[in-house]
């Protein structure tokens, strides 16, 4: 048989217990901290049902994953797992064959009394180029998924290059916070003292801006896995001796992500999350990051309306906008999809 036409060897899939080295930076060094030790962990405190495996071509590996199930009450008891902004995938890695050794591997435990999964959601990064279209119906990509683009900036420049690649207002209400005395404080080690403190800020914040924040224990759980790996820094900035603004930032690879962020009802005319961010981008520079995450914003490809405000909050620090894959779902159960499927479209489309 011709080599150019053998049929290729199948992918194997190798779960790894939890005391086994998981690594996807050894694949792309730009691998993002929902595929991290941290995040792993995180997810199992706050209650998450988590695997991790290897995709292996022979003895080199292709791909790193970790994902997460996810209970659906109108499944019938069933969910379906996800890898957030994964699997991560070496250079040349083949996704349709990792796609068919997952889907295969997870098949068979679709019976499992806790996990029943009706199907296994990818997130490759990186991202599949966008001329390959996703089966997924784009209506399917909600609040349950990582955020389809996100804001970067680039810590290469000296301070003096950031603050000039920033828009005026940006400068603007970072030298403001500062006239009006804002203080800022960098908290890397004992984060739990300041779970409170955070807490409050997010339900203010929630409420004003009419979303619905995590449990505390969610946090709590975060707060706690900090205290153990210091794989980040919290930003507090207060005026008159009251916290107004905070920033939670993630360390994983090269990238420093603002994970969460949230302010006081009282004293917004003194732009205290101006000067969190910057405090927060300078410290990220002096840890060695080489690049800063504004994490979700609304785009051209991707527009989500009610981040509008937020957006425009994050594009004037600078840098530049990524976009990420769309989903592909790999179905074990058709019936249970389509059910799954039809109520999203219906919640979408119908708002019932």
């Amino acid at each position: 048989m011709n080599a150019d036409v053998r049929p290729k060897e199948e992918y194997q899939i190798e779960f790894l217990a939890d005391d086994v080295m998981f690594d996807p930076l050894s694949l792309c060094t730009e691998a993002l901290f929902t595929q991290s030790d941290l995040y792993y962990r995180w997810q199992l405190s706050a209650g998450k049902v988590a695997k991790h495996f290897l995709v292996k071509d022979g003895s080199r590996n292709v791909a790193y994953a970790q994902c997460f199930f996810t209970p659906v009450r109108f499944l019938g008891g069933r969910g379906y797992w996800y890898a957030p902004y994964g699997p991560v995938c070496a250079v040349g890695a083949d996704r349709a064959r990792i796609i068919k050794a997952v889907s295969k591997a997870f098949s068979v435990l679709v019976s499992e009394p806790a996990t029943r999964s009706a199907f296994f959601r990818f997130d490759f990064y990186p991202a599949i180029p966008q001329q390959i279209v996703s089966p997924t119906f784009r209506f399917l990509m909600d609040g349950s998924l990582q955020p389809r683009s996100e804001w970067l900036l680039a810590l290469q420049k000296d301070e003096a290059g950031l603050l000039e690649g920033m828009h005026p207002k940006a400068r603007y209400s970072i030298q403001h916070a500062q006239r009006k005395g804002v203080s800022i404080q960098i908290i890397s080690e004992k984060y739990s003292d300041h779970l409170e403190t955070f807490c409050a800020l997010m339900q203010q914040t929630a409420q004003r801006d009419g979303f619905t924040p995590h449990a505390d224990a969610y946090y709590q759980a975060l707060f706690s896995e900090l205290d153990r790996s210091k794989q980040g820094f919290l930003v507090i900035g207060s005026y008159v001796g009251e916290p107004v603004s905070v920033a939670l930032m993630l360390g994983y690879g090269k990238t420093a992500t603002y994970v969460f962020g949230a302010s006081s009802d009282a004293h917004r005319n003194v732009s205290a999350p101006a000067l969190v961010q910057w405090a927060a981008i300078l410290e990220a520079k002096r840890c060695g990051y080489a690049e800063y995450s504004f994490g979700g914003v609304s785009s051209e490809r991707f527009p989500v309306k009610t981040w509008d405000g937020i957006t425009m909050f994050k594009r004037r620090f600078g840098g530049h906008e990524q976009d990420h894959s769309l989903i592909v779902d790999a179905v074990f159960q058709p019936i249970w999809y389509g059910v799954f499927v039809a109520r999203k479209w219906a919640k979408r489309y119908l708002h019932i």
